[in-house]
């Protein structure tokens, strides 16, 4: 016989239900032992989890289906999670009562009463049976809501941030726009991916569009390098200086004189008629001695024939 539909598996959040069906006492014991494996291992991957085993399927109860559910809850327990059982049966109830576990487990008879004691507010979705082999959990067909808008969330960061680059690069540093465009296309793509995986519906499709739009993004800031124009150094620049060499003086210089008028400051006017007086005859006396005639005496004029 069949064993794929031994028992169903569903998941809303944070909350697992898991519910026995009859034909699980007609499955071999090696088949059980795969069975509990596969939901021990779902449980586990749940940090604190939710964990429904709804026994109201059942007439009756195995050895092998007892252990089977004594392994779901001590995973529950190691993951520090909560644990109940539904149950309306007698015979299953005595079954449990004999075992010694009626007065360690939370049973109640539906599974709303079982969300009150497990402070559960969401109501799990319907889901595929599970598949003996470690086969993944059906999608739920609710929630997913948070997961996708913070998937859409980290897309719109890095479009800003590939918008930024292009239409405003001084405003950020290069490398922070680079790096918060992979980082929110990297996160999308994660987002994304858990949302397509784990959810149905609305969830479902934002998910799809989170992770292409996070991979165009991604391809995106790999391929495409905006054009940085080079920084002015404005009209001060010192390198572009040039010092225009010095005019020469035009300046009207005294005949049989080679000195640079730059050089020699002019001689300052005399400021009275004494020192005029005196100034000519240095001047003369100085003539008289460096060009003397040869064919008369030199003649020295006295100060007082000088007349005014």
């Amino acid at each position: 016989m069949a064993t794929e539909r031994a028992c169903r598996f569903e998941q809303d959040g944070n909350l697992l239900i898991i519910t026995l069906l009859p034909e699980l006492a007609e499955v071999p014991w090696a088949d059980v032992e795969e069975i509990g494996s596969s939901l021990e291992t779902r449980v586990l991957d749940r940090d604190k989890p939710q964990v429904i085993v709804d026994l109201t399927p059942l007439a009756h109860m195995g050895s092998g289906m007892v252990a089977l559910v004594v392994r779901i809850w001590k995973a529950a327990q190691q993951q520090g999670g909560k644990f109940a059982v539904v149950n309306d049966h007698e015979l299953v109830g005595e079954v449990l009562q004999l075992a010694g576990l009626a007065d360690r487990w939370t049973i109640v008879s539906t599974r709303d009463e079982a969300r009150k004691r497990l402070d559960v507010r969401a109501r799990a979705a319907p889901a595929r049976a599970a598949i003996v082999g470690g086969a993944p959990a059906a999608a739920a067909a609710g929630g997913g809501g948070l997961l996708a808008a913070c998937g859409v969330g980290a897309v719109l960061l890095s479009a800003a941030a590939l918008i930024l680059m292009f239409l405003a690069p001084d405003l950020l540093p290069a490398l922070a726009l680079k790096a918060t465009l992979f980082a929110g296309a990297v996160i999308g793509i994660v987002l994304g991916t858990l949302t397509l995986a784990w959810y149905l519906g609305v969830p479902r499709f934002t998910g799809v569009g989170v992770l292409l739009c996070s991979v165009a993004l991604l391809i995106a800031g790999l391929v495409l390098e905006p054009n940085r124009l080079p920084a002015d150094d404005g009209p001060n620049d010192s390198a572009d200086l040039v010092v225009p060499d010095a005019e020469p003086s035009t300046a009207p210089q005294a005949p049989g004189s080679t000195a640079d008028p730059l050089a020699e400051p002019a001689p300052e006017p005399p400021s009275t008629p004494a020192e005029a007086l005196n100034g000519a005859s240095d001047d003369a006396a100085l003539i008289g001695a460096g060009q003397p005639d040869a064919g008369r005496p030199t003649e020295v004029l006295s100060a007082g024939s000088v007349r005014d």
